[in-house]
């Protein structure tokens, strides 16, 4: 398996060259999809090793165009058993990057088990969100309208596999982040 950069996608729509034909593993090497949230495009990107088990957050260099302040506030993972999120109480990250440094320098290295999290960041102050699935992506997402409350996401499994299910709205319940971030769970079609 290669290690591949994934674009960080505020919410759960994933660009389709990441997702078709099939199921896989990996994004297109340094994809320029980009969100932008209150006319900000995002600059953070992410890969995640599902053999090593470490997910790396770092700046996208197609989207940097000069220093950027990373500050990570906080990271939850879904709990399939118990159908809920579980903060993970990380201790804030910050860290500035620049133009020069985006290739060599992350924002953080982080050893997470193959599954479904939701992460909130800020870069210069402008908050964003967003569901990360570590490990294998689903193929399709479309199981119909979520109900009140709830979101469409892919659930990667320790068995390599991944499922497409309604999961609570991080932006609802996972409320205490709130205050530190933009709660935003919805993106761009790609």
């Amino acid at each position: 398996m290669s290690n591949s950069i994934y674009p960080l996608i505020a919410g759960l729509v994933v660009s389709v060259a990441a997702l078709s034909p099939g199921c896989r593993r990996e994004a297109p090497k340094e994809s320029k999809d980009v969100t932008v949230e209150n006319g900000k495009p995002q600059v953070l990107s992410w890969h995640y090793n599902s053999v090593a088990k470490v997910l790396t957050l770092q700046a996208n260099k197609y989207v940097l165009q000069g220093p950027v302040d990373f500050h990570l506030r906080a990271m939850w993972r879904y709990d399939v058993g118990d159908k809920k999120w579980v903060n993970l109480h990380i201790e804030p990250t910050s860290v500035t990057i620049t133009k020069n440094e985006s290739a060599d320098k992350y924002v953080a290295k982080l050893s997470l088990d193959i599954g479904l999290y939701w992460l909130a960041w800020t870069e210069n102050d402008v908050g964003y969100s967003s569901l990360v699935p570590c490990g294998m992506l689903c193929n399709d997402l479309m199981i119909g309208p979520p109900p009140s409350g709830y979101v469409v996401a892919c659930i990667p499994d320790a068995k390599g596999g991944a499922l497409a299910a309604f999961v609570p709205d991080p932006k609802i319940h996972c409320r205490d982040t709130a205050t530190t971030a933009s709660t935003s769970t919805t993106g761009k079609a790609g």
